[in-house]
C-alpha cells in the first residue's frame, strides 16, 4: 500500500533516467510505467521486443527507498535480468503484466493496493486498485 505515480513513457524503447523524476517519483512511493504494451498482450512481440528499463533509472528508483514498480508489460528487463536483480536485491518488489494504466494518466493523485496470494512462491498472481484521491 502506498502512494502512487505514474510515468508515461510510451514509445521508449529504453526508459531512461530523466530529470523531472526526480520531482515525480517521491521517496516511499509505487512508480507504474504506462508503456502501452499492455495492447500487444497475446502477441509474440509482447514478449520479445518490449522496452526494458535502463539501470540507471533502477538505480534512481533505488535511491528513492521505492516500495514497489510496476509495469504493462511482461518484465521490466531482458535476459540477464539485471534491473530485475538490482531492484529485488534493495527490496523494490515488481509488478509485471498490468493493465488500464492509461486510466491513471490524468488524476494528480492515487493511493495504490497489491493483494497478492497467500502463498509460499517467490512470485504471485495479485489484485491490484488504485484509489483516486478526489
Amino acid at each position: 500500500y502506498g502512494e502512487g505515480c505514474i510515468l508515461d513513457v510510451r514509445g521508449e524503447p529504453v526508459i531512461g533516467m530523466k530529470e523531472r523524476y526526480r520531482s515525480q517519483i517521491k521517496e516511499e512511493s509505487i512508480v507504474f510505467f504506462y508503456t502501452g504494451w499492455d495492447q500487444k498482450y497475446g502477441s509474440p512481440e509482447y514478449f520479445t521486443e518490449q522496452p526494458e528499463i535502463d539501470p540507471e533509472l533502477a538505480e534512481f528508483i533505488i535511491s528513492r527507498k521505492t516500495k514497489i514498480i510496476g509495469i504493462d508489460l511482461a518484465s521490466p528487463d531482458r535476459p540477464p535480468f539485471k534491473v530485475h536483480r538490482m531492484l529485488l536485491e534493495e527490496g523494490v518488489l515488481i509488478l509485471e503484466n498490468l493493465t488500464n494504466l492509461a486510466a491513471l494518466l490524468e488524476p494528480e493523485r492515487f493511493e495504490v493496493m497489491a493483494f497478492p496470494l497467500k502463498i509460499k512462491a517467490d512470485s504471485s498472481s495479485l489484485r491490484v486498485v488504485a484509489k483516486v484521491n478526489l
